[in-house]
Protein backbone atom coordinates (compact mmCIF):
# COMPACT_ATOMS: atom_id res chain seq x y z
CA UNK A 1 0.00 0.00 0.00
CA UNK A 2 1.70 3.29 -0.97
CA UNK A 3 1.89 6.34 1.97
CA UNK A 4 -0.78 8.60 -0.48
CA UNK A 5 -3.58 5.46 -0.06
CA UNK A 6 -2.07 4.95 4.34
CA UNK A 7 -3.26 8.53 4.55
CA UNK A 8 -6.41 8.02 3.45
CA UNK A 9 -7.37 5.28 5.84
CA UNK A 10 -5.58 7.66 8.45
CA UNK A 11 -7.74 10.57 7.39
CA UNK A 12 -10.79 8.33 8.47
CA UNK A 13 -9.39 6.85 11.32
CA UNK A 14 -8.92 10.28 12.69
CA UNK A 15 -13.08 11.07 12.03
CA UNK A 16 -13.76 8.02 13.85
CA UNK A 17 -11.71 8.89 16.86
CA UNK A 18 -12.25 12.62 16.95
CA UNK A 19 -15.31 11.93 19.20
CA UNK A 20 -13.20 10.16 21.87
CA UNK A 21 -10.47 13.03 21.47
CA UNK A 22 -13.41 15.17 22.26
CA UNK A 23 -14.63 13.57 25.39
CA UNK A 24 -11.11 13.38 26.50
CA UNK A 25 -10.37 16.54 26.25
CA UNK A 26 -9.32 18.52 29.74
CA UNK A 27 -10.48 22.02 28.19
CA UNK A 28 -6.97 23.91 28.73
CA UNK A 29 -3.35 23.73 28.63
CA UNK A 30 -3.03 23.90 32.55
CA UNK A 31 -5.50 21.66 33.00
CA UNK A 32 -4.36 18.89 30.01
CA UNK A 33 -0.71 19.71 32.05
CA UNK A 34 -1.99 18.79 35.21
CA UNK A 35 -3.51 15.43 33.68
CA UNK A 36 -0.07 14.16 32.95
CA UNK A 37 1.62 15.25 35.57
CA UNK A 38 3.58 12.71 37.46
CA UNK A 39 2.20 9.98 34.91
CA UNK A 40 3.91 8.23 32.19
CA UNK A 41 3.32 9.31 28.85
CA UNK A 42 4.13 6.66 26.18
CA UNK A 43 5.97 7.10 22.89
CA UNK A 44 5.64 5.33 19.81
CA UNK A 45 8.95 4.16 18.38
CA UNK A 46 9.66 2.19 15.46
CA UNK A 47 12.57 -0.48 15.56
CA UNK A 48 14.94 1.79 14.79
CA UNK A 49 18.41 3.15 14.70
CA UNK A 50 16.57 6.40 14.29
CA UNK A 51 14.78 5.80 17.87
CA UNK A 52 18.42 5.55 19.48
CA UNK A 53 18.83 9.10 21.34
CA UNK A 54 15.19 8.71 23.34
CA UNK A 55 16.42 5.49 24.99
CA UNK A 56 19.98 7.85 26.69
CA UNK A 57 20.43 7.93 29.67
CA UNK A 58 19.85 11.51 29.29
CA UNK A 59 16.69 11.88 27.55
CA UNK A 60 14.79 9.65 30.27
CA UNK A 61 16.92 11.72 33.57
CA UNK A 62 15.62 15.32 31.38
CA UNK A 63 11.76 13.99 31.65
CA UNK A 64 12.05 12.77 35.29
CA UNK A 65 13.75 16.13 36.12
CA UNK A 66 10.09 17.53 34.92
CA UNK A 67 7.92 14.93 37.06
CA UNK A 68 7.30 12.61 33.80
CA UNK A 69 8.17 8.85 32.94
CA UNK A 70 8.14 7.43 29.65
CA UNK A 71 7.04 3.96 28.58
CA UNK A 72 8.15 2.96 24.92
CA UNK A 73 5.70 1.69 22.05
CA UNK A 74 6.60 -0.57 19.81
CA UNK A 75 5.09 0.01 16.38
CA UNK A 76 5.28 -1.52 12.65
CA UNK A 77 5.77 2.12 10.73
CA UNK A 78 5.49 5.61 11.72
CA UNK A 79 2.11 5.37 10.14
CA UNK A 80 0.65 2.83 12.54
CA UNK A 81 1.06 5.66 14.82
CA UNK A 82 -0.41 7.94 13.90
CA UNK A 83 -4.10 6.05 14.65
CA UNK A 84 -3.15 5.87 17.80
CA UNK A 85 -1.91 9.44 18.63
CA UNK A 86 -5.12 10.49 17.67
CA UNK A 87 -7.36 8.16 19.54
CA UNK A 88 -4.84 9.29 22.83
CA UNK A 89 -3.05 5.47 23.29
CA UNK A 90 -0.15 7.42 22.64
CA UNK A 91 0.74 10.95 23.79
CA UNK A 92 4.23 11.28 21.28
CA UNK A 93 5.76 8.89 18.41
CA UNK A 94 8.34 8.94 16.00
CA UNK A 95 7.97 9.54 12.55
CA UNK A 96 9.77 10.37 9.13
CA UNK A 97 9.12 13.86 8.15
CA UNK A 98 7.11 12.51 5.24
CA UNK A 99 3.73 10.93 7.51
CA UNK A 100 3.30 13.93 9.41
CA UNK A 101 2.94 16.05 5.95
CA UNK A 102 0.84 13.92 4.17
CA UNK A 103 -1.65 13.61 7.05
CA UNK A 104 -1.79 17.47 7.11
CA UNK A 105 -2.49 17.55 3.58
CA UNK A 106 -5.54 15.35 4.44
CA UNK A 107 -6.61 17.17 7.29
CA UNK A 108 -4.80 15.49 10.35
CA UNK A 109 -3.29 17.82 12.21
CA UNK A 110 -0.02 16.33 13.80
CA UNK A 111 2.57 19.15 15.67
CA UNK A 112 6.27 18.43 15.41
CA UNK A 113 7.37 18.79 18.43
CA UNK A 114 11.65 17.44 18.70
CA UNK A 115 13.83 16.54 15.89
CA UNK A 116 15.23 13.44 15.37
CA UNK A 117 17.76 12.03 12.88
CA UNK A 118 19.40 14.10 10.48
CA UNK A 119 20.52 13.30 6.81
CA UNK A 120 24.26 11.69 7.67
CA UNK A 121 27.05 12.50 5.30
CA UNK A 122 28.70 9.62 3.79
CA UNK A 123 31.39 8.16 5.13
CA UNK A 124 34.90 8.35 3.41
CA UNK A 125 34.26 4.40 2.76
CA UNK A 126 31.21 5.00 0.86
CA UNK A 127 29.21 4.12 3.49
CA UNK A 128 26.25 5.67 5.08
CA UNK A 129 23.11 5.12 7.28
CA UNK A 130 21.16 4.17 3.95
CA UNK A 131 22.80 2.30 1.37
CA UNK A 132 22.19 0.54 -2.27
CA UNK A 133 22.62 -2.73 -2.85
CA UNK A 134 23.12 -4.71 -6.66
CA UNK A 135 24.36 -8.23 -7.26
CA UNK A 136 27.65 -9.25 -6.96
CA UNK A 137 28.16 -9.74 -11.13
CA UNK A 138 25.59 -6.52 -11.73
CA UNK A 139 26.90 -4.28 -14.59
CA UNK A 140 25.88 -1.72 -12.55
CA UNK A 141 29.07 0.42 -11.14
CA UNK A 142 27.49 3.72 -9.79
CA UNK A 143 24.35 5.38 -8.75
CA UNK A 144 24.60 7.06 -12.06
CA UNK A 145 23.44 3.53 -13.71
CA UNK A 146 20.40 2.72 -11.98
CA UNK A 147 18.35 4.44 -14.27
CA UNK A 148 16.87 1.81 -16.68
CA UNK A 149 16.55 -0.65 -14.36
CA UNK A 150 14.06 -2.04 -11.79
CA UNK A 151 14.70 -0.97 -7.84
CA UNK A 152 13.18 -2.06 -5.11
CA UNK A 153 12.34 0.19 -2.24
CA UNK A 154 10.03 -0.95 0.93
CA UNK A 155 6.96 1.13 0.14
CA UNK A 156 6.46 4.13 -2.82
CA UNK A 157 5.84 7.38 -2.32
CA UNK A 158 7.74 7.83 1.01
CA UNK A 159 10.79 9.44 2.45
CA UNK A 160 12.92 6.57 1.29
CA UNK A 161 12.05 6.63 -2.01
CA UNK A 162 12.16 10.77 -1.77
CA UNK A 163 16.01 10.14 -0.64
CA UNK A 164 16.73 7.62 -3.81
CA UNK A 165 15.05 9.57 -6.09
CA UNK A 166 17.01 12.59 -4.78
CA UNK A 167 20.57 11.12 -4.50
CA UNK A 168 20.30 9.54 -7.79
CA UNK A 169 19.42 13.10 -9.97
CA UNK A 170 22.33 14.49 -7.48
CA UNK A 171 24.50 12.45 -9.05
CA UNK A 172 23.41 13.30 -12.62
CA UNK A 173 20.85 10.51 -13.17
CA UNK A 174 17.09 10.39 -14.15
CA UNK A 175 15.35 8.71 -11.58
CA UNK A 176 12.39 9.01 -13.24
CA UNK A 177 13.75 6.59 -15.84
CA UNK A 178 13.84 3.81 -12.64
CA UNK A 179 11.57 0.95 -12.92
CA UNK A 180 10.61 1.56 -8.89
CA UNK A 181 9.01 -1.81 -7.74
CA UNK A 182 7.95 -1.65 -3.84
CA UNK A 183 9.04 -4.84 -1.90
CA UNK A 184 7.77 -4.13 1.72
CA UNK A 185 10.80 -5.81 4.08
CA UNK A 186 12.27 -8.45 0.98
CA UNK A 187 14.43 -6.39 -0.54
CA UNK A 188 17.62 -8.01 -0.01
CA UNK A 189 15.75 -11.30 -0.71
CA UNK A 190 14.19 -9.83 -3.93
CA UNK A 191 17.25 -9.01 -5.24
CA UNK A 192 18.78 -11.92 -4.76
CA UNK A 193 16.17 -13.56 -6.52
CA UNK A 194 16.44 -11.74 -9.66
CA UNK A 195 13.52 -9.62 -9.09
CA UNK A 196 15.17 -6.23 -8.90
CA UNK A 197 18.05 -4.84 -9.93
CA UNK A 198 19.21 -3.04 -6.93
CA UNK A 199 17.61 -2.47 -3.76
CA UNK A 200 18.41 -0.77 -0.42
CA UNK A 201 19.05 -1.27 3.26
CA UNK A 202 19.24 1.18 6.70
CA UNK A 203 21.47 0.30 9.36
CA UNK A 204 21.93 -2.30 11.18
CA UNK A 205 21.02 -4.54 7.76
CA UNK A 206 23.16 -3.00 5.56
CA UNK A 207 26.53 -4.60 7.76
CA UNK A 208 24.90 -7.29 8.34
CA UNK A 209 24.54 -7.51 4.32
CA UNK A 210 28.38 -7.10 3.77
CA UNK A 211 28.83 -10.56 4.97
CA UNK A 212 26.81 -11.80 2.09
CA UNK A 213 28.93 -13.10 -1.04
CA UNK A 214 25.77 -12.55 -3.19
CA UNK A 215 25.84 -8.58 -2.61
CA UNK A 216 27.72 -5.86 -4.14
CA UNK A 217 27.54 -2.50 -1.98
CA UNK A 218 27.35 -0.10 -4.70
CA UNK A 219 27.25 2.89 -2.24
CA UNK A 220 25.60 5.02 0.31
CA UNK A 221 23.26 8.15 0.19
CA UNK A 222 22.01 11.01 1.87
CA UNK A 223 18.79 10.47 4.30
CA UNK A 224 16.84 13.54 3.71
CA UNK A 225 18.75 15.39 1.33
CA UNK A 226 20.87 15.94 4.17
CA UNK A 227 18.00 17.56 6.10
CA UNK A 228 15.79 17.02 9.03
CA UNK A 229 14.77 13.23 8.65
CA UNK A 230 12.74 12.20 11.81
CA UNK A 231 10.88 14.36 14.19
CA UNK A 232 8.76 13.31 17.24
CA UNK A 233 5.07 14.33 16.77
CA UNK A 234 1.58 14.86 18.51
CA UNK A 235 -1.25 15.83 17.42
CA UNK A 236 -2.07 19.42 17.42
CA UNK A 237 -4.95 19.53 19.95
CA UNK A 238 -2.48 17.50 22.02
CA UNK A 239 0.10 19.86 21.74
CA UNK A 240 -2.67 23.12 22.90
CA UNK A 241 -3.80 21.34 25.78
CA UNK A 242 -0.52 20.23 27.19
CA UNK A 243 2.27 23.35 26.52
CA UNK A 244 4.21 22.42 29.52
CA UNK A 245 4.56 18.94 29.00
CA UNK A 246 5.47 19.29 25.26
CA UNK A 247 8.06 21.65 26.32
CA UNK A 248 9.90 18.98 28.98
CA UNK A 249 9.53 16.83 26.06
CA UNK A 250 11.08 19.05 23.58
CA UNK A 251 13.73 19.41 26.04
CA UNK A 252 14.46 15.77 26.57
CA UNK A 253 14.66 15.20 23.09
CA UNK A 254 17.29 17.65 22.62
CA UNK A 255 19.16 16.40 25.74
CA UNK A 256 19.02 12.90 24.04
CA UNK A 257 20.04 13.82 20.95
CA UNK A 258 22.99 15.88 22.25
CA UNK A 259 24.38 12.81 24.53
CA UNK A 260 23.93 10.06 21.87
CA UNK A 261 26.02 12.36 19.18
CA UNK A 262 28.63 12.04 22.42
CA UNK A 263 28.93 8.35 22.44
CA UNK A 264 31.35 6.32 21.82
CA UNK A 265 30.62 3.37 19.45
CA UNK A 266 30.56 1.01 22.30
CA UNK A 267 27.83 3.09 23.85
CA UNK A 268 26.19 3.34 20.61
CA UNK A 269 26.08 -0.60 20.28
CA UNK A 270 25.12 -0.84 23.81
CA UNK A 271 21.84 1.78 23.41
CA UNK A 272 21.00 0.34 20.01
CA UNK A 273 20.94 -3.00 22.21
CA UNK A 274 17.91 -1.69 23.65
CA UNK A 275 15.98 -0.89 21.02
CA UNK A 276 16.67 -3.65 18.72
CA UNK A 277 17.57 -6.62 21.41
CA UNK A 278 17.62 -9.35 19.12
CA UNK A 279 20.96 -7.69 17.13
CA UNK A 280 23.83 -9.53 17.67
CA UNK A 281 26.46 -7.59 20.02
CA UNK A 282 28.96 -7.57 17.09
CA UNK A 283 26.66 -6.32 14.48
CA UNK A 284 25.52 -3.13 16.53
CA UNK A 285 29.38 -2.30 16.84
CA UNK A 286 30.06 -2.22 14.00
CA UNK A 287 26.86 -0.46 12.39
CA UNK A 288 27.09 3.16 11.40
CA UNK A 289 24.72 5.09 13.46
CA UNK A 290 22.76 8.54 12.14
CA UNK A 291 23.85 11.80 13.74
CA UNK A 292 20.68 13.38 15.69
CA UNK A 293 20.06 17.43 15.36
CA UNK A 294 20.61 19.59 18.63
CA UNK A 295 18.60 21.87 17.64
CA UNK A 296 14.55 22.63 17.70
CA UNK A 297 12.44 22.15 14.83
CA UNK A 298 12.41 25.38 12.48
CA UNK A 299 10.52 26.20 9.52
CA UNK A 300 13.38 25.76 6.95
CA UNK A 301 13.29 22.06 7.85
CA UNK A 302 9.75 21.63 7.11
CA UNK A 303 9.69 23.59 4.04
CA UNK A 304 12.70 21.65 2.59
CA UNK A 305 10.55 18.39 3.47
CA UNK A 306 7.24 20.07 1.63
CA UNK A 307 9.66 21.31 -1.70
CA UNK A 308 11.36 18.00 -1.82
CA UNK A 309 7.75 16.00 -1.96
CA UNK A 310 5.88 18.51 -4.38
CA UNK A 311 9.14 18.55 -6.56
CA UNK A 312 8.51 14.54 -6.90
CA UNK A 313 4.88 14.60 -7.01
CA UNK A 314 3.63 13.82 -3.46
CA UNK A 315 2.16 16.57 -2.65
CA UNK A 316 0.28 19.20 -4.83
CA UNK A 317 0.64 23.38 -4.28
CA UNK A 318 -3.18 22.99 -2.83
CA UNK A 319 -2.86 20.74 -0.54
CA UNK A 320 0.75 21.68 0.69
CA UNK A 321 0.85 22.49 4.14
CA UNK A 322 2.62 25.53 5.91
CA UNK A 323 5.52 25.21 8.31
CA UNK A 324 2.76 27.28 10.72
CA UNK A 325 0.50 24.13 10.14
CA UNK A 326 2.71 21.71 11.66
CA UNK A 327 5.13 23.96 13.99
CA UNK A 328 3.53 23.91 17.74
Amino acid sequence: MSSQRSFRRIAYAAIAAATLLTASACGGGAAGDEKFAGKTIKVGVFPSFNAVSTYTDEFKSSLEDSGEKVEFVTVATPADAAPQLIGGQLQFALMDMTTPILAASQGTQFTLVGPGAEGTPLLQDGWSTANIWVGKDSDITSIKDLPGHTFGVPSLNSQIWLDLRTAVDEAGGDSSKIQWVETGRTGIDQLKGGNVDATTTAEPAGTAAAKDPDLKHLTGYVSAGGNLGYAYVATKQFAQENPDLVKSFQEAVLAGNKAFNALSADEKAAVGQQVIPDAPADLLKAARYPVFSEDEIAADNIEAAVERMKKYGMLEDSNAPSADDLLP
